[in-house]
């Protein structure tokens, strides 16, 4: 039941995707440049939603897949780029996972899961400043009462202290501030 599930739902996705270009084609004899973009966004989003299906999956290569035809179809879908930086990441490829999530932010500065990402990267990288850097930028983009700002607001701190040269008094510089807003 379950093959016949997913050959089910492949089915329907290419009759929707049938659907949608002969109606763009009955509709619009030479369709304008932003209708043409459309179309190929909205394909884009169907191969982003391939690509996590695989990736849920385990099939890196075939998410890596999936998500590269999607930037080919919209350079400016910054949240492929980062799906592509997750999968360069855990494929050890730590350049091009790098790359990948600075084109998500250079695409969308607000988009918030690439600070996160870049921040554990840079952490696992050992490079605890650039870490500190997108921690701090994700809490500052974050809304106050949204569970990762709150982590990423501690664990920029927790990498200041690590990065102190003294960090004892630092910590307890804290301490008192905390103690004198209360």
């Amino acid at each position: 039941m379950h093959i016949y599930s997913f050959s089910k739902k492949i089915a329907i996705l290419i009759l929707a995707l049938f659907a949608l270009f002969s109606t763009s084609l009955i509709f619009a004899k030479e369709p304008n440049i932003e209708d043409k973009l459309t179309v190929l966004q909205k394909e884009a989003r169907l191969y982003r939603d391939q690509g996590l299906a695989y990736q849920r999956n385990g099939d890196l290569e075939g998410a890596l897949s999936f998500y590269q035809k999607a930037v080919e179809l919209d350079p400016s879908f910054a949240v492929v780029f980062n799906d592509l930086g997750v999968i360069f990441e855990a494929k050890g490829q730590t350049d091009r996972a790098e790359e990948s999530y600075l084109r998500a932010i250079a695409i969308d500065p607000a988009y918030l899961s690439v600070y996160t990402n870049l921040a554990l990267l840079y952490e696992n990288k050992r490079e605890l400043e650039k870490a500190a850097q997108f921690w701090k930028k994700r809490a500052e983009l974050g809304s106050p009462d949204d569970s990762w700002t709150k982590n990423a607001r501690e664990r920029a701190e927790e990498i200041s202290l690590i990065l102190s040269k003294t960090p004892m008094q630092d910590l307890k510089e804290k301490e008192i501030l905390r103690l004198t807003e209360k």
